[in-house]
């Protein structure tokens, strides 16, 4: 039983949100996820509305120029 009384939000990233940190258009994130199931080495979680939702620590990482683990 968790000790926790409230789950904690993951922070992360819409793809709108995703593009504008990156500069890139949203589609373009949208093909590569659908091709490749990833861009730029993030994958992304799909959530139960359909929309995708990207890890905030990882893109970040991505934003500064390192790689995506």
């Amino acid at each position: 039983m968790s000790t926790d009384p409230k789950p904690r939000a993951v922070r992360g990233y819409t793809t709108n949100q995703l593009a504008a940190l990156l500069g890139v258009v949203p589609h373009t994130i949208r093909v590569s996820v659908c091709l490749k199931g990833e861009y730029l080495g993030l994958r992304p979680t799909k959530l139960p509305n359909g929309r995708l939702w990207f890890d905030a620590n990882k893109a970040d990482a991505v934003a500064l120029g390192k790689v995506a683990k």
